[in-house]
């Protein structure tokens, strides 16, 4: 098995979160998985996977997010994001928090970007960070916080 970080296939999907809604404009969410991670184990690899659902705030839509970390260090995000507007555009602004169960923060991600009206986009960040090696057993939550501003 060459590759040992592809993302699971939808049937196996078995975290979904509840649906955060807000207005807009300058809307925000919060949303956390909290001790609902999923040590995984097969031949090929260990890791850490949270699968989430739709985070909305205001035209701002999260359609879907998976994260995965692994003991060597190596983590995935995959997220697809959708602007409901109809006129104007808007501004994104996520951070995707990892975290102890004592809510220390071990690292966060932030991405910032654009979308018109309609416009779909999709978020696929792989990195390696000795900090995901040294905390690996110790990291129990993904938080996402959402904020959307109307870019007009």
């Amino acid at each position: 098995m060459e590759n040992d970080y592809e993302l699971p296939s939808s049937d196996e999907t078995h975290i979904s979160a509840e649906l955060a809604n807000s207005k807009c404009p300058c809307s925000e969410t919060d949303e956390a998985l909290r001790l609902q991670h999923d040590k995984g184990q097969n031949l090929a690899t260990l890791n850490t996977s949270w699968s989430m659902g739709r985070l909305d705030a205001g035209d701002c839509e999260v359609r879907m997010t998976d994260a995965y970390i692994w003991p060597d260090g190596k983590v995935k995000i995959y997220a697809e994001y959708h602007d409901h507007g109809s006129v104007f555009g808007d501004h994104f602004k996520i951070n995707y928090s990892f975290q102890t169960s004592d809510k220390k923060e071990i690292f966060s991600i932030e991405s910032k970007f654009t979308l018109t009206a309609g416009e779909d986009y999709s978020l696929n960040h792989e990195d390696n960070l000795p900090v995901i090696e040294e905390y690996y057993d110790k990291i129990t939550t993904l938080s996402r916080h959402l904020s959307c501003t109307p870019d007009y």
